[in-house]
């Protein structure tokens, strides 16, 4: 009785020992056969190596993770000149010259590349390190004498500093070369009294004009070096760090000191500011430049682009047609107003259709007349305006910003069917205004 009560213990107990059993013959078992090794089939793709997983993340733009890859080559190879390579063009791609730099570098003093040199000599230049870019320059150039490149790039370094030599590398640019406008124009001034102390202002100022604002900081930066205190020569190194985006504070502010009563210092100090974004205080400055020299049509216009810049169109269109009357209407400034009134026209109609009908009623400048047309559409007179905008076209019948205005007041008198033909057209050109073309359409559909 006492055994039929616990049968689930008794069933449980022969279960256990069967199963001891089992264990203990196929432990025989394999004693007697020898330990056959276990197969193992693979479920899944082998693993990549280094460098196709340095492919892969390239491929998928995974910056931190093919520096990894990279890193993990170099431990099991060594670094080679393609991994030093690989490892600068990634911190390329993230945006970080400085540290693509040193790994380039190291390629180069196991390779040659000319390739790979132009790339380390312009990136010393972007980041301004001018010593360093000379000396990579000349690297290359002992590879490639004549690369049409290295020597321009060569001649605008050495130009204030060196003339003579300066000139000797822009000798090897041709004249057919995309630099060539740039070259002349700097040759001519190193023509121009070669022994002038101060020629490397005088660089800088041609640099400014031509638009080779790191150039033109390097050769402020040397005249002010070798002239001081010349507040000029402050100011416009000020200015230009300014252009692009540097602190040029300190340098204004010293020219300033320098030179409080200098008209062509406040000007500067103005641009300084307005390329800072700080609107008030540029007008400020430029008005003061005004007021040091009352008889500069120059200053006068941009007395007029200082009130456009913080909205006031008044005083702006004011000024800048003070300075087409300083100025005995000389074209370049009547160029500016009528810049003024196309500009504004798209973006304050009504403050400015007064003002528009004169000069567009006279004028033979298709984007003026058009404006007009689109200001007086914007006010009401959509008929009038299309008029305007019609005689724009039969002084320039390609004039894309007449085009557009065109098909735009045509949607808006519920012409589409012939609105949309203008704006296909216009869509096909590579312009702002075929840009645009094609976002109209796309919103029609």
């Amino acid at each position: 009785m006492v055994i039929f009560r616990n049968w689930k213990w008794v069933a449980g107990f022969i279960l256990l020992l069967v199963y001891l059993g089992i264990i203990i013959v196929v432990f025989i078992a394999n004693a007697i056969t020898g330990n056959t090794p276990l197969e193992i089939y693979p479920t899944a793709e082998p693993t990549p190596d280094n460098p196709t997983l340095v492919v892969q993340s390239i491929n998928r733009n995974r910056w931190m993770q093919t520096l990894y890859h990279i890193e993990q080559q170099a431990l099991k190879t060594g670094w080679t000149p393609d991994l030093y390579r690989q490892a600068g063009d990634v911190w390329w791609n993230m945006d970080d010259i400085s540290r693509a730099i040193p790994y380039w570098s190291s390629a180069l003093e196991s390779i040659e590349d000319v390739d790979l040199l132009r790339t380390v000599a312009n990136s010393y230049i972007n980041l301004g390190q001018w010593t360093e870019a000379r000396q990579t320059l000349d690297q290359l150039l002992k590879l490639k004498p004549n690369d049409e490149w290295s020597n321009y790039q060569m001649g605008l370094i050495l130009a204030p500093y060196n003339p003579i030599k300066s000139k000797l590398f822009f000798d090897a640019v041709p004249f057919d070369s995309p630099y060539s406008q740039i070259v002349v124009a700097i040759r001519n001034e190193l023509s121009t009294q070669p022994e002038d102390p101060l020629i490397s202002f005088r660089v800088g100022l041609t640099l400014v004009g031509l638009n080779q604002w790191s150039y033109a900081e390097l050769a402020f930066e040397h005249a002010s070096n070798i002239s001081f205190p010349n507040p000029q020569a402050l100011a416009y190194l000020g200015w230009v760090k300014s252009r692009q985006g540097k602190d040029g504070s300190s340098w204004i502010e010293q020219a300033t000191i320098l030179a409080p009563e200098d008209p062509e210092v406040w000007y500067l100090r103005g641009l300084h500011f307005r390329a800072r974004a700080d609107y008030v205080l540029s007008l400020d400055a430029i008005a003061q430049s005004v007021r040091l020299a009352p008889n500069n049509a120059g200053l006068y216009a941009e007395l007029g682009t200082a009130f456009r810049l913080i909205g006031d169109l008044e005083q702006a269109e004011y000024w800048l047609d003070y300075a087409v009357s300083a100025s005995a209407n000389t074209p370049e400034y009547q160029q500016i107003l009528e810049n003024f009134y196309v500009e504004t026209a798209y973006v304050s109609p009504t403050n400015i259709i007064d003002s528009l009908e004169s000069p567009a009623t006279t004028s033979d400048n298709p984007d003026l007349i058009s404006a007009y047309g689109w200001a007086l559409h914007s006010t009401g007179d959509s008929e009038r305006g299309l008029e305007q905008v019609e005689r724009a076209l039969v002084i320039d019948p390609i004039n894309n910003r007449a085009l557009f205005d065109k098909a735009r007041i045509l949607l808006a008198l519920d012409r589409k069917d012939e609105a949309i033909p203008i704006l296909e057209r216009i869509a096909q050109t590579y312009t702002p205004f075929g840009t645009d073309a094609q976002a109209l359409l796309a919103s029609l559909d």
